[in-house]
């Protein structure tokens, strides 16, 4: 069974109102920002809703909120388990996705500035790769003199 498949389903029908209700996503949001697994959130509503779940259907509900999670800007960090639910024993921790802060490109240290006027200056092509060990020593004795 797909999750497509599982979303068709009788159960997958019930709990398709409990994905489309912003309240319920907040709270997995919310819950995930705790450290605790979002599926933790809607356990007791799933358990209520369906009588049961197999353990492909159990997966299927964490890959919906999988798929609910990320349209909400959030990444799977890592899974926990816990006791205590009444139909989840485990499930993921989502954090938001980030996008690291764009930094300012910085001024070449001398030792680099020079070593790209050696390579202007050279015989080579720095756009070319070495292809043998020799060449590749002397490359390196041409830019930094240390063997």
């Amino acid at each position: 069974m797909t999750l497509n498949e599982f979303k068709q389903s009788d159960k997958g029908q019930r709990l398709a109102l409990l994905f489309a209700d912003p309240a319920v996503i907040d709270q997995m949001v919310a819950i995930s920002g705790l450290g605790r697994p979002a599926v933790k959130a809607i356990d007791a509503i799933v358990a209520d809703a369906v009588e049961t779940l197999d353990n492909v259907e159990k997966q299927h509900v964490g890959r919906w909120v999988r798929d609910v999670l990320a349209q909400r800007g959030m990444k799977p960090v890592r899974q926990l388990d816990w006791r205590g639910g009444r139909m989840f024993s485990s499930g993921m921790i989502y954090a938001p996705i980030s996008v690291p802060p764009r930094t300012e490109p910085t001024t070449a240290a001398p030792d680099v500035a020079r070593a790209r006027a050696i390579l202007a200056a050279g015989r080579r092509d720095p756009a070319q790769p070495i292809d043998r060990v020799a060449a590749f020593l002397a490359d390196r004795r041409l830019m930094w003199g240390d063997i």
